[in-house]
């Protein structure tokens, strides 16, 4: 059933997240940053239903919780509790709230959207409890006990024959190959038939404990993986921030593949991979801010290459830029890439725990909550900008508008752009040729457009 549901809680990310799960679910979400927020949202507004968070300033959980059942008005609103503390505090907090469930974070977004629709059915059909003692709980011993970690991937469960056949195929070839080096004559129809046999469930739970121990023991190991299609990549990002996790996430779309290195829950560095639009180049940055020419960061390419050295390391060799300057340009770049894999809609993800984490690390501890805030509203505003810009129509300026415009309202990098409008140049050209990021790019293009700077081209009859 749909409701309109309240989301009450600190974290920008998290409040983001849910509202996102709650309307792929079919409700309409309220978020609330604090509960004094909250507060005032209910005395004009009305919700079925508030997903709360425990530990908030300003206000508890547990203190809303109190208000809201002191006013005759709210006193029926039924209430779950989300918190990392929620196993713990779960009893006590339903006890003496009257709250109907609790869910702990991080969570699955089919597991909250059943807590939501478990919930309100039991509203709706009258299986709630009224009652409330006025109890108190422990906050300060809730609040000091440490985020629980990043759980263990859970046992794999049953599947699919076609999977098991697969399975059995790769062992065959592997074992066959093997015993043909050895002069062993085989019946490939057979050795299959016999695996297939002798691979039982218990069998492979013990050969897959031995390649864990194995993986273990050659390096990091690998403690999640998943698509973005069934767990969005920033609720992972999210998790990985939370519970202070060090390692290497990689992301992969296709041919590109983005690789993230974490430390205690922040970003250090972010690489790629493969075919990625030129400017996600680390050299595009360092141009855009005026600290080499185009010539000079060409040759430093060159002779990096030759020398098998990074840009950056050359650059910083040949005294063309600071540490800071190149740290700088690292972290734009690396942000760019977070914001791009946000978009990418059937990613998928691995996070391998421990290591030294990417390459050449210089140790940006970027944080992950504000890159994943900025990550969800350019991907907001992409949406936006492709349902209004023909990205083939032709732009041309428009004197009268511009003639208006008062001195000094564009800044350079727009009126880089504005340049290349020509009459002939179509938007994915202008794109191309500006040495903004295609974000940047298309979002002043569309500004140029509302504001009737520009306008596009009529196509000939």
């Amino acid at each position: 059933m749909a409701a309109r549901v309240m989301v009450v809680d600190d974290s920008p990310t998290l409040r983001k997240v849910v509202a996102s799960i709650l309307s792929r679910g079919g409700h309409e979400p309220v978020v609330a940053a604090d509960g004094r927020e909250a507060l005032e949202l209910l005395a004009r507004e009305r919700v079925d239903l508030m997903l709360l968070d425990f530990v908030m300033p300003k206000m508890t959980g547990y203190e809303l919780c109190r208000r809201v059942r002191a006013d005759q008005a709210l006193a029926s609103l039924p209430i779950v509790l989300m918190s990392a503390k929620a196993e713990k505090v779960r009893d006590q907090f339903l006890e003496q709230t009257g709250a109907l469930d609790a869910i702990s974070k991080p969570f699955d977004p089919q597991a909250l959207l059943a807590v939501v629709e478990g919930t309100l059915k039991r509203v709706e059909e009258g299986r709630v409890r009224r009652e409330i003692p006025t109890l108190d709980i422990d906050l300060v011993e809730i609040d000091d006990e440490p985020e629980p970690s990043l759980s263990e991937p859970p046992p794999p469960a049953s599947r699919p024959d076609v999977a098991a056949l697969a399975f059995v195929e790769r062992m065959t070839t592997s074992v066959g190959q093997a015993l043909a080096s050895m002069g062993v004559p085989i019946d490939r129809d057979r050795l299959s038939a016999q695996l297939s046999a002798a691979l039982e469930p218990a069998t492979l739970t013990e050969l897959l404990k031995s390649l864990e121990e194995w993986s273990e023991s050659a390096g990091p190991r690998e403690v999640l993986r998943g698509r973005g299609d069934a767990v969005p990549l920033g609720e992972i990002l999210q998790v990985l921030q939370m519970q202070m996790q060090s390692g290497t996430l990689t992301v992969t779309q296709g041919p590109v593949e983005v690789e993230l290195a974490f430390r205690q829950g922040l970003v250090d560095i972010a690489r790629s991979r493969g075919e990625l639009r030129d400017e996600f180049r680390l050299g595009r940055y360092l141009v855009e801010e005026g600290l080499v020419t185009q010539a000079e960061l060409e040759q430093a390419a060159s002779q990096a290459k030759a020398r098998g050295k990074l840009l950056g390391d050359e650059l910083l060799t040949a005294e063309k830029v600071t540490r800071a300057d190149l740290d700088g340009a690292l972290a734009r770049q690396s942000s760019e890439l977070i914001y791009e894999i946000l978009r990418w809609p059937k990613a998928r993800f691995a996070f391998r725990k421990g290591g030294p984490g990417v390459s050449d690390n210089p140790g940006l501890g970027l944080p992950v909550a504000s890159l994943v805030m900025e990550g969800f509203q350019r991907v907001d505003e992409w949406r936006l900008i492709e349902e209004h810009i023909d990205f083939d129509a032709v732009l041309y300026k428009n004197p009268p508008a511009l003639e208006k415009m008062k001195p000094g309202k564009l800044g350079k990098a727009e009126l880089r752009i504005l340049e290349l409008v020509d009459g002939a140049r179509s938007v994915r050209e202008i794109v191309k040729l500006s040495s903004a990021s295609s974000f940047d790019a298309c979002k002043t293009l569309y500004q140029f457009l509302e504001a009737r700077l520009v306008r596009r081209m009529q196509p000939a009859p």
